[in-house]
């Protein structure tokens, strides 16, 4: 199946991040594959975090969260958007993420959410033709657990963050880190 990666830059990744990305695009694009590095807008202007503060006029924190709204959640318009999303990363995610979910034109999610197949009630595809971005979370159900054996088995390389002892890579000083953060 054809298919191409995309990184959303944050431009608040830890410098283990950006290189472990570019490494991995580089052997993608040596073996044909398209890559893209997606850098944030916000109301037509490219923006960073720091620039995005000063905008926002307050940092992001665990009750005011725009910033991955704003950086990482933009890309991928006109898609269907595979993700690692998982329900055990945390419980809000266990409530709000399904398998397949739907965006509409304004970026707002449509309550269309599909959750794990022994769900009586919801279909495994559910799709609304008024936008073309579609994300399907195809380990939302998996363990920390059946997280590291596949990875260990099929020897995918990771980011080296999690050698270091990271349980959750994301922005540097992200509000949702827990202690790690610091």
């Amino acid at each position: 199946m054809p298919f191409e990666l995309m990184h959303n830059l944050t431009t608040a990744d830890a410098p283990q991040t950006i290189y472990y990305v570019r490494e991995q695009f580089q052997k993608a694009e040596q073996a044909g594959i398209t890559c893209s590095i997606n850098k944030p807008y916000y109301k037509g202007q490219r923006i960073t975090m720091w620039s995005l503060i000063p905008m926002k006029m307050i940092p992001p924190t665990r009750t005011i969260r725009y910033c991955c709204e704003v950086l990482k959640e933009n890309g991928g318009a006109g898609r269907f958007i595979t993700t690692g999303v998982r329900w055990a990363e945390s419980r809000k995610r266990r409530k709000n993420r399904g398998i397949y979910e739907n965006f509409v034109p304004n970026g707002k999610k449509r309550a269309i959410i599909l959750n794990n197949d022994n769900d009586d009630t919801r279909r495994l595809f559910e799709s609304c033709l008024s936008r073309g971005k579609h994300v399907c979370n195809p380990i939302v159900d998996w363990s920390d657990q059946q997280v590291w054996e596949y990875i260990q088995a099929e020897k995918i390389p990771m980011n080296p963050l999690y050698e270091m002892g990271f349980h959750r890579v994301g922005c540097v000083g992200c509000p949702m880190a827990g202690k790690q953060r610091y």
